[in-house]
């Protein structure tokens, strides 16, 4: 009876304490290392987009090409918005070409920002993701700014609501402006 009893108590509380289990958070990745993934990611898929593999795999690139993110929503489909041009830490100069994909916003908009060392905004342009409406996309914008002194900077991309104007996702790159 004992057994009995045991038993259905374990059959009960098993399902209560698989949900209140603790999850353990995930790694938090170097950003170093997710910025090279995601550029390599990302020149990977341009170069399967193109049927460039033999070449891809027979020589490294020697220098990145200039090229127009295409929507695949398996590489950075955890990232509402991914920047994948400046890449971080690059050195920029104006105008900068910002380039990436984006999960769908309210009329397919985003804004890029580039700001200072101090955080002062240089620069504030809108960017359309080249989608249909609801579907995630690439965006590409060239976004011109004046610095006196090369300085640390930030570039920004996000979306804003529709509701009340708020920010919705954020995405961002550190980098050096340069004059």
């Amino acid at each position: 009876m004992a057994r009995k009893l045991l038993a259905l108590l374990v059959l009960l509380l098993f399902p209560i304490l698989a949900c209140t289990r603790a999850a353990v958070p995930p790694p938090t990745p170097n950003p170093a290392t997710v910025a090279v993934e995601q550029t390599n990611m990302a020149l990977l898929s341009l170069l399967l987009s193109r049927g460039q593999t033999e070449t891809a795999q027979a020589s490294p690139a020697t220098s990145t090409p200039a090229f127009t993110p295409e929507p695949s929503a398996t590489i950075f489909e955890d990232e509402a918005i991914a920047i994948f041009e400046p890449g971080s830490g690059s050195i920029v100069t104006s105008p900068v070409r910002v380039a990436g994909e984006a999960d769908p916003t309210f009329e397919q908009s985003l804004v890029v920002q580039i700001a200072d060392e101090s955080g002062a905004v240089l620069a504030t342009v809108p960017a359309q993701i080249a989608a249909d409406l609801g579907h995630r996309g690439p965006f590409v914008v060239d976004v011109s700014f004046t610095v006196a002194a090369e300085q640390p900077g930030r570039i920004s991309v996000f979306s804003v609501s529709a509701r009340d104007g708020g920010l919705t996702h954020l995405s961002s790159v550190e980098v050096t402006l340069k004059p």
